[in-house]
């Protein structure tokens, strides 16, 4: 019985490494399909082995990927992508202030000059 429990753990170890190293390599999630056929398993054994886990337990594994995401998602603020933009801000530098800007077209990359140089100093005077 112990053996089909480390093989249970060991397909399980694989399966979550297929995700992450598919991720890394496409830069999108693989479908339960396609990382069946990559281990050469069937679907059935790929979705009981997700379905196992809780959001919880795999979010720490994700963190790997978050210089990729905060990179990918600065450079969508610099295009003038304004959700990307508020997003970018809020998770960076923790902004929260509420700005209605109408018909008016804002320099992200000044913006993002300014907050640097506000962070810098903030860094230096602590």
């Amino acid at each position: 019985m112990k053996s089909k429990r480390k093989d249970y753990l060991a397909l399980d170890n694989l399966i979550k490494q297929t995700y992450f190293d598919y991720i890394k390599k496409h830069k999108k999630l693989p479908t339960q399909t396609q990382v069946a056929k990559i281990l050469g398993v069937s679907f059935p054994t790929v979705n009981k082995h997700l379905r196992a886990h809780t959001l919880e337990e795999i979010t720490p594994q994700f963190k790997q990927f978050a210089p990729e995401v905060i990179y990918g998602l600065m450079n969508r603020a610099m295009k003038g992508e304004s959700k990307a933009a508020k997003l970018f801000f809020h998770l960076v530098y923790d902004w929260r202030e509420k700005i209605t800007v109408e018909n008016q077209p804002i320099d992200l990359k000044d913006f993002a000059n300014e907050m640097e140089k506000t962070t810098t100093t903030m860094k230096t005077t602590k």
